[in-house]
C-alpha cells in the first residue's frame, strides 16, 4: 500500500500507509483503537456533529474525529499489529492532559462539573415526569390523541389533564432544584415555595416553548407538559371538558395569547440554537435570577448570586475547553436575550390567566389560575 503522496481521510495529516484498512495516518487509527479498547464515549464540542477535523486545531472534536473513522469503514479486532511497536506513539491531536472536557464523564470519580450535574439531574427529573404523565394517561387513555408527526410519543390532551400535568411539572421543578442545588435545602420550606412559585410560569414557558420548536416546525402546536401539546386549531377539544359558556371567547384569547407568547421566543431560541448544556444554563438562571424582585429576601438573593457565580464560571468553561471558541460575546449574548424575553413573555401570561379567570376558565381549579395570574 506504499504511495509516496497521501493524506488521511480523516484529518487531512500526509500519510504514507493505509492504516486499519483505510487511507489514514497513524495517529487517527491509534486514536480509533485506543476508544474502542478503553469504551469511552464523547460529545460533539459544538452540538451538530459536523465538526471540521484538522491536525493543528488547538480544540478538536473527538465525537467528530471518531465517527468519521467509523463511517469510513475503519476496522480493528483487538488485536495487535504485527510490525507494531509495543509502545503506541501520541497523539498530537490528543495532547497530553488526561479526562479531556468532551469525553462523556462517569462515576468512577471524576469530578462533576456544575453544568454536568445540571443536565444529568435535568434528565432524570424529565425521565420521572414522563413516567408521571404515562401513569396518569393510561386512566382515562381514550381522551388523548396521539400527535402522529412525531416519532416519541406527544399527545394533543384536554384542559383537566394539562392541569394535572402542571403538579407533575412542579413536582419535578422541586425535585430537580433540590438534587441540583446542594443550597436549596439550607433554605427555609416558606423561601422554597417562593423560588418554586416564582420560577414555575417562567421555565413552563421555556421548556414549552423549546420544546415546541424542537419538535415540531409547525408554530401551531405549543408544548403544554413533556408528553402533551395543544395545537391552536384544535381548541374546541382542548377546551371539551370545561364547563364555561364563553368557549369561543375562550378561543381567541387562547389563540391571540399563545401566538404572541411564541413570537416573543421564536426567532431568538432559533438564533441562539441552544445546546443541551446551555438549555439547563438557562433553566438555572430563571430559577436563581431575582433581579430587583422586593418580595425576595437579600439572604436568598445573596444565595441566587453565589449559584449564578459558579453556573457562569462553568459556562465560560464550556464554551471555551467544550464548544473551542475563543469569542462567545454573541452566542452568550443571546442566550441571556432568550431569558430576559421569556421574563417578558411570563408577564404576558399573567395578563392571559387574568381574562381567562375573568372568563371563568379553569374553574374551580384556582391553583391554576393562582399560578399564573
Amino acid at each position: 500500500f506504499s504511495m509516496d503522496s497521501r493524506s488521511c481521510l480523516i484529518c487531512t495529516s500526509p500519510t504514507r500507509n493505509a492504516h486499519l484498512g483505510v487511507d489514514a495516518c497513524r495517529a487517527c487509527a491509534t486514536f480509533f483503537k485506543r476508544t474502542l479498547s478503553s469504551g469511552r464515549s464523547f460529545t460533539c464540542r459544538q452540538g451538530t456533529g459536523k465538526c471540521t477535523i484538522r491536525k493543528k486545531s488547538p480544540f478538536l472534536c473527538r465525537k467528530c474525529r471518531f465517527d468519521r473513522c467509523s463511517e469510513l469503514g475503519m476496522q480493528w479486532d483487538g488485536k495487535k499489529e504485527e510490525k507494531e511497536e509495543e509502545k503506541e506513539e501520541d497523539d498530537p491531536m490528543e495532547g497530553t492532559s488526561k479526562g479531556r472536557i468532551d469525553e462523556v464523564p462517569s462515576n468512577n470519580g471524576v469530578h462533576e462539573t456544575i453544568l454536568v450535574k445540571l443536565l444529568k439531574e435535568y434528565k432524570n427529573s424529565c425521565d420521572r415526569r414522563k413516567e408521571a404523565e404515562s401513569s396518569l394517561r393510561s386512566k382515562h387513555p381514550s381522551e388523548h390523541i396521539r400527535v402522529k408527526e412525531l416519532p416519541q410519543e406527544v399527545y394533543l390532551s384536554k384542559s383537566a389533564f394539562s392541569s394535572e400535568c402542571m403538579r407533575i411539572n412542579i413536582d419535578g421543578y422541586y425535585s430537580f432544584i433540590s438534587r441540583a442545588f446542594t443550597q436549596f435545602s439550607s433554605i427555609s420550606p416558606v423561601e422554597q415555595c417562593l423560588i418554586i412559585g416564582k420560577c414555575t410560569p417562567i421555565i413552563f414557558l421555556l421548556e414549552g416553548n423549546y420544546l415546541s420548536k424542537v419538535n415540531f416546525k409547525n408554530e401551531k402546536y405549543f408544548m403544554l407538559s413533556l408528553t402533551s401539546s395543544l395545537h391552536l386549531d384544535a381548541l374546541d377539544y382542548f377546551l371539551s371538558d370545561e364547563q364555561s359558556g364563553n368557549k369561543q371567547d375562550i378561543i381567541k384569547a387562547m389563540k391571540f395569547y399563545t401566538t404572541k407568547e411564541v413570537q416573543f421566543t421564536s426567532r431568538l431560541i432559533d438564533r441562539t440554537k441552544m445546546t443541551e448544556t446551555e438549555f439547563v444554563v438557562l433553566f438555572a438562571i430563571m430559577i436563581w435570577q431575582f433581579g430587583n424582585a422586593p418580595s425576595i429576601p437579600s439572604s436568598l438573593c445573596t444565595v441566587g448570586e453565589e449559584i449564578l457565580r459558579e453556573v457562569y464560571s462553568d459556562l465560560h468553561r464550556y464554551y471555551r475547553k467544550e464548544l473551542g471558541l475563543d469569542d462567545y460575546s454573541v452566542r452568550l449574548g443571546n442566550l441571556l436575550s432568550l431569558g430576559h424575553t421569556l421574563l417578558e413573555a411570563s408577564c404576558l401570561m399573567e395578563e392571559e390567566f387574568t381574562v381567562y379567570s375573568l372568563m371563568d376558565l379553569f374553574h374551580p381549579d384556582d391553583f391554576i389560575r393562582q399560578l399564573f395570574s
